[in-house]
């Protein structure tokens, strides 16, 4: 009949697509392959990720210590740390000593950032005495800030471990008056467990004094109670005689704590015979106080370590 035909019309029917080259202009292709030939040069030498002596130390008077360390983490990328890093810790690397300078220069802020924190801790490591020094200079003043970061406390750690004990006294004396407020921070209880191991007691008195007197709070708490122990285990005869006095008033108590049972362990440890000894009898003032403090869920390990002594 006349009826038009409207049946869809399948790809095998459909005409084909022919796919004409387009002529290019030959001056843009030239300098596409020379950014290419340049990137590939790039990628296949192991370069530098600055020019040695070319970062700008970008300090003021009026800037604060966040600002600072934020203006370092801009000019420092993780991929120049890791560089530098690595090259540091290779003896035969030519380029060590203007590194280390480089770190030097920008230790604080690099400590307070999350890339550099590694970096400047390796250049303790291989870093000379004067070197060194020079390092733990930039901490001076700024003991507080760095103890409560989460970067820098470590290179703080790392600087007490590492420098002679008169060279410390200033991370000492920048934490008089703050000592038990310290004691209860996560990274401020570190600082001072590196202090008590490896400062000399007569260096650590003033420590010793702020935490006899806070030392049932701090036995208890679950930061604190780490540098009382650390007291009991590096303090001198009589530091650790001055705790146990303190101790003993409430160590019936202490010892069915979750935290402070601990402590009263520790203290069986390394207290002098005659304070053991009266720590034991605080404990055991009866039979049944015995009994009593071995059912307990925490005095049963006390009374463990009692046994034990």
């Amino acid at each position: 009949s006349g009826a038009m035909d409207f049946s869809p019309v399948w790809p095998n029917q459909m005409m084909p697509l022919v796919m004409v080259a387009m002529p290019q202009d030959p001056e843009p292709q030239a300098q596409q392959a020379q950014q290419a030939q340049a990137a590939s040069d790039a990628s296949s030498s192991v370069a530098a990720p600055f020019a040695p002596g070319q970062l700008e130390r970008v300090t003021t008077s009026t800037a604060s210590e966040s600002s600072w360390a934020s203006a370092a983490s801009s000019r420092w990328t993780s991929r120049d740390c890791d560089w530098t890093n690595k090259q540091l810790m290779k003896p035969d690397c030519p380029q060590r000593r203007e590194l280390l300078r480089q770190v030097i220069q920008d230790s604080w802020n690099l400590a307070n950032s999350k890339n550099g924190t590694r970096l400047v801790q390796t250049a303790l490591d291989v870093a000379d005495y004067q070197e060194k020094q020079l390092l733990a200079s930039s901490f001076q003043g700024r003991v507080w800030v760095a103890l409560k970061s989460p970067h820098a406390n470590h290179v703080l750690q790392k600087i007490v471990a590492l420098m002679p004990p008169e060279k410390m006294q200033f991370v000492i004396d920048e934490l008089a008056g703050r000592v038990a407020e310290a004691a209860r921070h996560p990274f401020g209880c570190r600082v001072l467990e590196r202090l008590l191991e490896h400062c000399s007691s007569e260096q650590n008195e003033s420590i010793l004094r702020e935490v006899v007197s806070d030392v049932v709070e701090l036995s208890k708490h679950a930061y604190g109670n780490y540098v009382v122990q650390h007291l009991l285990e590096h303090g001198s005869q009589q530091q650790r005689h001055q705790l146990l006095q303190q101790l003993i008033c409430e160590a019936k108590r202490l010892a069915r704590h979750k935290v402070a049972s601990h402590v009263i362990e520790s203290a069986l440890v390394h207290a002098a015979h005659e304070d053991r000894h009266q720590l034991k009898a605080a404990l055991a003032e009866s039979v049944e106080a015995l009994q009593s403090l071995s059912a307990s869920n925490y005095g049963s390990f006390v009374v463990k370590e009692m046994k034990k002594r």
